[in-house]
């Protein structure tokens, strides 16, 4: 007896846990706490009649994981956040940031990620059933890989960046991380000459807290804010990194803290980012 179930199977248990997230979003609450509910029980009473008992509870398992993963993704939260920040644009003066979509860039991270794991699919289609334990691993990996490359295509075709002049804010919609970001809160503002792939793929970066909303190749602006960093490729890296890098500077002087009234600071002049940089910091 094969101690993984059938992949067929597998499949289905995972397509059920998106069906359920989904289920979760736009159903009623009432109504999506019982349907997910039902779901889960006719799930549960299939597997452990018609499967062995070990299959089962791994197969729970598995389902699980990518009910949970998945929630990060199809989450009703963020969804009202999403249709509450668009309305919220409509009301006040806005500035878009631009960014230049290029899809050689989302090519790049689909690519790096085919590359890292196809030794692992590779892995768990030829290696004997002695590797059962690894094998696992692997599937609960690719969900993870799955889950992070629906979200970074979900970010490159979907981004718009907006900047509040009067309320300070810079407003981030996407389809599945819209965020929402008081400038007060700034810590840091940096420029990048061009993206750096192994420091932005979520693959290699699954233990920080960041969001990669770039779209290009082109300059990339970083952003620290208190318990997360977003990196974007807007189409004037360096103005716009003049404009909110004051921000960053006032947060320290003030402790985090709004200081009323602070005057703006006249943007550096330099020949390179690196030493407009330095000389921001120096000011």
């Amino acid at each position: 007896m094969n101690i993984l179930p059938n992949n067929l199977v597998m499949i289905s248990v995972v397509a059920l846990a998106v069906i359920m997230n989904v289920v979760s979003v736009w159903l009623p609450k009432k109504a999506a706490t019982a349907a997910k509910i039902l779901l889960a029980a006719a799930a549960l009473t299939g597997l452990f009649v018609r499967l062995p008992v070990g299959q089962a509870i791994l197969l729970t398992a598995i389902g699980a994981h990518a009910y949970a993963a998945f929630s990060e993704l199809i989450d009703r939260n963020k969804r009202e956040m999403r249709m509450a920040l668009r309305q919220k644009l409509q009301e006040v003066r806005v500035v878009e940031i631009v960014q230049r979509k290029d899809a050689r860039r989302l090519a790049a991270d689909v690519a790096l990620t085919g590359l890292v794991s196809l030794g692992a699919v590779l892995f768990f289609g030829l290696a004997p059933e002695t590797y059962a334990a690894l094998k696992v691993f692997i599937v609960f990996m690719m969900i993870s890989v799955s889950i992070q490359t629906i979200e970074r295509a979900a970010n490159f075709y979907s981004v718009r960046l907006y900047w509040l002049p009067e309320e300070e804010h810079l407003v981030v919609l996407s389809r599945f991380q819209p965020r929402d970001f008081p400038l007060r809160e700034l810590k840091e503002a940096s420029v990048w000459s061009s993206p750096d792939l192994l420091r932005l793929h979520p693959f290699f970066t699954f233990m920080s807290s960041h969001q990669d909303y770039t779209r290009s190749f082109g300059q990339v602006l970083k952003l620290s804010f208190p318990g997360e960093t977003i990196y974007l490729s807007p189409d004037n890296a360096v103005h716009w990194h003049r404009l909110l890098a004051p921000f960053a500077s006032a947060s320290d002087r003030t402790g985090g803290k709004e200081k009323k009234g602070a005057a703006f600071v006249a943007p550096c002049r330099a020949e390179t980012v690196v030493l407009e940089r330095l000389l921001c910091l120096n000011r």
